[in-house]
């Protein structure tokens, strides 16, 4: 890989983490979110500063091309965000209807009472 390459990716690696710990401090983002992004752009720091990592593991998986274990790699990632995403909403959804039928219950009484 190309020095310039490598220092440009280094330095919107390290800006993406410092971004992160922006939003972190304005509260723009959940203590659960934010665990799952700071260890997303450490994980891109390490692999632009160490590149080697993933001609290693492309080694190691038996791909020819590290490009391709790069992309498997972050096609697993966004998975694993994606189906973490959908469990909060699942969750989120279960609650809000809770929610709705405490409310009705709730008016129901006070309509009754009066």
């Amino acid at each position: 890989m190309p020095i310039q390459l490598q220092v440009f990716l280094v330095i919107i690696s390290i800006i993406v983490f410092i971004a992160i710990i922006r939003f972190i401090k304005k509260s723009k983002l959940s203590t659960q979110m934010a665990v799952i992004w700071i260890l997303w752009s450490i994980g891109l720091i390490l692999i632009s500063v160490f590149p080697t990592i993933i001609y290693n593991l492309s080694k190691i998986l038996g791909i020819i091309a590290p490009m391709n274990t790069l992309f498997l790699l972050m096609m697993f990632i966004l998975y694993c965000l994606v189906f973490f995403l959908y469990l909060r909403i699942s969750i989120l959804e279960y609650k809000l209807k809770t929610l709705a039928q405490h409310i009705g219950i709730h008016e129901k009484n006070d309509t009754d009472t009066k």
